[in-house]
C-alpha cells in the first residue's frame, strides 16, 4: 500500500519519457510515400524543362537564392561536452530557434510564418505560474498538507492546561432510619447547598499529570436547623493538588511526545509529497508546453508548402496553357496542394488538442472560445557539460521531494514502533496528594481557617497488568515492526528507481543531441538542394514536379530538426525532474 502511490509515479514518469519519443522512421517513410512524383516520359521532361527557364527568370533574379547555412562549432562527441552548431550572427540557418523563419529561391517565400500579432504569446513561466494557482491536482495535495498540519495541532494538545468551573446548587431529602433518627433528630434528613469549584489539570512530557482544584461549598441541614433555628449557612473551602508520575509504560518523554513528532513527520512527508507532485504536474505541463510549441511550426511548415504550391501551380498552369507542359504535371502539383491543405487542417486540430489540453492543466475552460493558446519558442540552442551519473544521483538523493517524503514516513514508522513496544509494558505510577480544608461562616473566613488545621496527604504506588500476555500491545508491536520494514524497502526501491530513471535521462539527452545535430547537417543539404534545383531549372535541366519534391524536403527536414530540438527539451525536462531540480527552474 506505501508503495502504491510511488508505483504510479513512476508509471508517469515513464509514460512521460514514452511520450518524448519520436518516430523518426515513421516520418520518414509517410514523407517519402507521399512525395512520390508519377512517371513521366523523357519526352515530357524535355519539353517542361526547354521553357521552364524563360518562365521563371524573372522570379529567379527577384528572390536570389539564399547561400547555405554556414556551419558553426560542430558537436563532439555525444558521451562527451555536446555543442550544437551555432550560426553566425548575420546568418538565421534552417535549425534555429529564435523563430520559425522559412525562406526559399522565389519571391515572398522568406515571410515568416507565426501567429497573428493580436494573439498575445503565453511564456513556460506564466503557464507554470498559472499551474501552481488553478491546478487541480496542486490544490487537492495543498489541502491534504493543511489536514496534516491539523492533525499536528491536534497531537500537540494534550499538553494543553484543562481548565474545569462548575457551580451547582442543589437540594436533597432522604429519609433516616432508626440509628439516623438518633444523630440527625428528624425523620426526614435535608440538605441545601450551593457549590463552586475550579480544577486544573496538565500533562507534562515526562508523563506527569497533574491536576489542582479549589472548591467553596454553602450549606445547610435540617439537623443544623433542629440543633440550632439561627444557625447561619456554613462555608467549607478546600483546595488539593494530585501527581501521577509514570514509572514504566508512558514514562519517558521519548514515549510520550512520539504521537507528536509522528504527526510531524507526517505533516513533513506531506509537504514533500505536495512539492513531489508540484514537479511532476510541472514536468508534465512543461512537455505539454514543448508539444504546443511543435504543433505550431507543424502548422507553419504546411502553411509554408502551401505558399509554395500555389506559386508552383501557378507557374504550371501558365505552362500548361501554353502547351510547353503536360497537364499531369499540373495535376501532380494540385495533388500536392490538397495533400498539403489536408495536412495542415490535420495539424491545426492536433494544435487545438495540445492547447485544450494546456487548459486543462490551469482549469481554463474552452467553452468560451477561447481559441488556440499561442506559446512563446523556447527550444534550447546549445548544451555542454551533461552531468555524470554519480553527480546526478547524488542530487536526486539530496533533493528529490519523494525521496524525502518516504524517509519522512520511515521515520514516522520508528516512532510508532517504539511507542507500541513500550505499551507492552505493565503500568507502574507513582501518585501522591497534598490538600487543605476550613469551615466557617463566611467564604473568606473558611479560606483562611485552613492554616489552622493539618494538611491532608496521601503518597503510594498503584499498578495493572493485563493477565494471559498482552495480545493488543504485541499485535501492534507487530504491525509496527511490518510498516517499518515495509517504509524501509520503499526508500530503497526509490534510490533504484531514481539510479535508472537519471541514466535513462542522461541517454536520452545525448540521443537528442545526436539527432539535433545529424538532421542540422541533413537540413543544411536540403536547402544546398533547393539552390541547386533552381540552378537546374534556369539550365532547362528539371521541371516544376522535382522544384516542388526539392521544397518539400527541405521544408520536411527543418520540421524533423524541430523535433529534435523538442526532444531535447522534454529530454531536459524529464533529467531536471529526475534530479529534482525542476521547481528551481521556476522560482
Amino acid at each position: 500500500m506505501i508503495n502504491r502511490k510511488y508505483h504510479q509515479r513512476g508509471q508517469r514518469l515513464l509514460r512521460l519519457t514514452l511520450a518524448m519519443g519520436l518516430s523518426l522512421s515513421a516520418v520518414s517513410a509517410q514523407s517519402a510515400a507521399s512525395t512520390t512524383p508519377p512517371i513521366q516520359t523523357p519526352s515530357e521532361r524535355l519539353v517542361a524543362a526547354a521553357d521552364l527557364p524563360n518562365m521563371v527568370g524573372e522570379a529567379i533574379q527577384a528572390a536570389p537564392a539564399q547561400p547555405p547555412a554556414e556551419k558553426g562549432e560542430q558537436a563532439q562527441s555525444a558521451d562527451e561536452n555536446v555543442v550544437i552548431p551555432t550560426p553566425p550572427a548575420n546568418q538565421q540557418p534552417p535549425g534555429a530557434i529564435a523563430e520559425f523563419a522559412v525562406s526559399s529561391w522565389c519571391a515572398g517565400a522568406g515571410s515568416v510564418i507565426a501567429p497573428s500579432p493580436e494573439q498575445p504569446h503565453m511564456t513556460l513561466g506564466q503557464l507554470i505560474g498559472l499551474l501552481q494557482r488553478h491546478n487541480a491536482t496542486l490544490q487537492t495535495k495543498q489541502l491534504a498538507q493543511q489536514s496534516a498540519e491539523a492533525a499536528v495541532q491536534r497531537a500537540k494538545g494534550v499538553f494543553d492546561p484543562l481548565v474545569s468551573f462548575s457551580l451547582k446548587r442543589s437540594h436533597q431529602e432522604e429519609p433516616n432510619n432508626i440509628e439516623e433518627k438518633l444523630t440527625r433528630y428528624t425523620s426526614i434528613y435535608k440538605t441545601d447547598s450551593t457549590a463552586v469549584s475550579m480544577s486544573m489539570s496538565k500533562l507534562f512530557s515526562s508523563g506527569l499529570q497533574l491536576e489542582a482544584e479549589v472548591s467553596e461549598t454553602k450549606l445547610m441541614t435540617s439537623t443544623m436547623k433542629t440543633l440550632d433555628a439561627n444557625e447561619p449557612d456554613n462555608h467549607r473551602a478546600s483546595y488539593s493538588l494530585s501527581v501521577t508520575q509514570p514509572l514504566l509504560r508512558d514514562a519517558r518523554s521519548s514515549v510520550v511526545e512520539a504521537p507528536v513528532r509522528a504527526a510531524e513527520l507526517g505533516h513533513k512527508a506531506a509537504e514533500h509529497e505536495r512539492l513531489d507532485t508540484q514537479s511532476m504536474v510541472t514536468a508534465e505541463a512543461v512537455i505539454a508546453y514543448h508539444d504546443l510549441v511543435l504543433a505550431q511550426h507543424k502548422v507553419a511548415a504546411m502553411q509554408e508548402k502551401i505558399a509554395m504550391a500555389n506559386r508552383l501551380l501557378g507557374m504550371a498552369e501558365d505552362l500548361y496553357k501554353k502547351g510547353r507542359l503536360p497537364q499531369s504535371d499540373v495535376w501532380e502539383v494540385e495533388n500536392s496542394l490538397s495533400r498539403f491543405e489536408t495536412a495542415l487542417a490535420e495539424a491545426q486540430q492536433g494544435q487545438r488538442e495540445q492547447s485544450n489540453r494546456l487548459r486543462t492543466m490551469i482549469m481554463q475552460s474552452q467553452g468560451e472560445d477561447l481559441g488556440v493558446l499561442q506559446v512563446a519558442d523556447v527550444l534550447p540552442k546549445k548544451i555542454s557539460n551533461l552531468p555524470t551519473l554519480t553527480e546526478s544521483v547524488e542530487q536526486a538523493y539530496a533533493k528529490r521531494q519523494d525521496l524525502k517524503a518516504k524517509r519522512m514516513l520511515l521515520k514516522q514508522q520508528d516512532e510508532q514502533l517504539g511507542y507500541s513496544e513500550n505499551q507492552m509494558l505493565p503500568r507502574l505510577d507513582l501518585v501522591a496528594s497534598y490538600g487543605r480544608s476550613g469551615l466557617a461562616y463566611d467564604g473568606l473566613d473558611a479560606f483562611e481557617g485552613m492554616k489552622d488545621l493539618s494538611p491532608s496527604w496521601s503518597l503510594g504506588v498503584q499498578a495493572s497488568v493485563t493477565l494471559n500476555g498482552n495480545k493488543q500491545a504485541k499485535a501492534d508491536v507487530q504491525s509496527a515492526r511490518a510498516k517499518r520494514e515495509e517504509a524501509a524497502l520503499a526508500v530503497k526501491s526509490l534510490e533504484v528507481t531514481i539510479t535508472n530513471d537519471i541514466d535513462t535521462s542522461l541517454n536520452a539527452l545525448k540521443s537528442a543531441c545526436k539527432r539535433w545535430k545529424y538532421w542540422d547537417k541533413v537540413a543544411n543539404r536540403e536547402e544546398q538542394r533547393v539552390v541547386m534545383e533552381k540552378d537546374r531549372v534556369k539550365a532547362g535541366r528539371s521541371d516544376v514536379r522535382q522544384l516542388l519534391l526539392s521544397e518539400e524536403r527541405a521544408i520536411d527536414a527543418r520540421q524533423v530538426l524541430k523535433e529534435q530540438q523538442v526532444a531535447f527539451a522534454k529530454a531536459q525536462a524529464l533529467l531536471a525532474t529526475a534530479q529534482g531540480t525542476l521547481l528551481e527552474q521556476f522560482h
